[in-house]
């Protein structure tokens, strides 16, 4: 009995030490390439490839030379449904306030009738599918919330981005070295329309539990909040790479843009005190858009 008590011990920290608080998904490092899966034995003819695009439109990746796409070479087929997942161990629970930012690039070219792509949320490892596009009922319980939604029918004008928060309430209950995963799946109808499809690129999951409130940096640029939690008043640094003015977001617990400062120059300050007690997003960006950080804070 202590040898089996001791054998699971250890399982549980070897597991524990495989969990991730985040992934980085570039598709040219081979970082995290494990945990994503294309589906050919359920479906043999899935077209989602990773590699170098070689089309009109989809002509390189965000950050070259390797993208994920609905074929490299060529336009995508009628009467096709094809998918990806990518799995993530949590790091850190999803309790209370815990919950991970889900973000990535992403083009679009297809048919705006008929012909489209869906992201679904697991948050119990494959059991329930959330559609993270069409969904209201989980929405409104608070598991997820979009920040930057994605559109993901007709054509986008050039690379865009997608960014949300998916979390957990009281009907998942998402513990240390849980599993959720998220699913992108592509559908073409019986109509041939001579388009390329959907390529994403630098998929992003950044996990933060209800016992860490840290901040968070992408694309280059880090930020820190402070005090947090606050009852009244916060502030927000950032480094010396925002040269000119910037502008500062912040969202509710369901995604919904609630203030935006457009015009900041200097550390950005605001007084709080009339906000719900809850969890909050803020995101700064650059004048070019090109740099941003994301970070989160607790009003109580």
């Amino acid at each position: 009995m202590k040898k089996l008590l001791l054998l699971l011990i250890l399982f549980y920290f070897i597991a524990l030490s495989n969990a991730q608080d985040y992934q980085i998904i570039n598709f040219d490092d081979g970082y995290f390439l494990d945990q994503l899966f294309i589906d050919t034995l359920a479906n043999p003819n899935n077209i989602w490839e990773i590699g170098i695009p070689n089309k009109s439109i989809f002509n390189s990746s965000f950050s070259p030379p390797n993208s994920i796409c609905t074929d490299l070479n060529n336009n995508y087929p009628v009467r096709d449904t094809s998918s990806f997942l990518i799995k993530h161990l949590v790091g850190s629970g999803y309790y209370y306030y815990g919950s991970c930012i889900f973000a990535g690039r992403y083009k679009i070219h297809t048919d705006s009738l008929s012909d489209f792509g869906t992201i679904e949320y697991s948050p119990d490892n494959g059991t329930t599918w959330i559609d993270l596009l069409t969904d209201t009922i989980y929405k409104n319980q608070g598991i997820y919330g979009w920040i930057k939604e994605a559109n993901l029918t007709g054509s986008s004008n050039g690379w865009e981005w997608f960014e949300l928060y998916a979390g957990g309430v009281d009907e998942f209950d998402i513990n240390y070295i849980d599993t959720v995963m998220f699913k992108f799946t592509f559908i073409s109808d019986s109509i041939e329309n001579n388009k390329e499809g959907w390529i994403l690129d630098d998929i992003y999951i950044d996990d933060f539990g209800d016992s860490s409130i840290d901040d968070f940096k992408w694309n280059n640029f880090n930020s820190f909040i402070f005090p947090n939690p606050s009852s009244d008043f916060i502030s927000i640094k950032y480094e010396n790479s925002i040269k000119s003015k910037y502008k500062v977001l912040i969202y509710d617990n369901l995604g919904r843009l609630i203030h935006k400062d457009l015009d900041q120059t200097g550390d950005f300050h605001m007084n709080i005190r009339d906000f719900n007690n809850g969890l909050y997003f803020y995101k700064i960006i650059d004048s070019t858009d090109s740099k941003y950080s994301f970070g989160k804070f607790i009003k109580q």
